[in-house]
């Protein structure tokens, strides 16, 4: 009934896990005390220019030739979802994009109603032992995905000198050593000086 999934694009992350639960999903997120989503967007990479570039001009450049648009119809593959809005668009309408079997000529062939016959977008494994169609993506199925991403407010980083504190720290409470309110507040004070420390 639940999963804790990473959407990478419209295509094929959406619609496996659409086919993984048998048809419609909602998007739920951690609960937040505000009652917002508790969704996040995740980043493969992080990008940024020191104040105290030497060359700062030069380090716009660089930055700014990474965030143009890079997707094309010759090359319009994304393994993630794209930062820059036309490449976006771009991959979210190439995912959409109704394709029709042809024969050898090039040429479509028709089902016995004379109509084209749609290609899934492909196939994936949801089991060991079940492999499915995935179809292409509805304008329903944009609709929710969008809904989901405008909805998203927040960046997810994880900083494993605090994931590293909070194992260590857990470790004492789980051996039964110390009580959930000593471990919380020697997490809270762990983290707080790391946190100072390296501002």
């Amino acid at each position: 009934m639940l999963a804790q999934i990473t959407l990478y694009d419209l295509g094929w992350t959406y619609q496996e896990y659409k086919a993984a639960f048998g048809g419609d999903i909602s998007f739920i997120g951690y609960p937040r005390e505000d009652g917002s989503t508790g969704s996040t967007f995740c980043h493969s990479a992080g990008l940024a220019m020191s104040g105290k570039c030497r060359d700062k001009e030069g380090a716009w450049i660089f930055m700014r030739r990474l965030l143009l648009p890079r997707l094309t119809e010759e090359n319009n593959h994304s393994d993630m979802m794209p930062t820059n809005k036309a490449d976006f668009e771009f991959a979210v309408r190439k995912a959409m994009e109704p394709q029709y079997q042809v024969d050898e000529e090039g040429k479509q062939v028709l089902d016995e109603n004379g109509n084209p016959i749609p290609l899934p977008l492909g196939k994936a494994w949801i089991s060991d032992s079940v492999e499915i169609e995935l179809p292409r993506p509805s304008q329903e199925d944009y609709d929710r995905f969008m809904e989901l991403y405008n909805a998203t407010s927040s960046v997810n980083y994880q900083d494993e000198n605090i994931t590293k504190i909070i194992t260590e720290e857990a470790a004492a409470y789980f051996s039964g050593d110390r009580t959930l309110e000593d471990i919380a507040r020697q997490i809270q004070s762990r983290v707080s000086l790391y946190v100072n420390e390296n501002r």
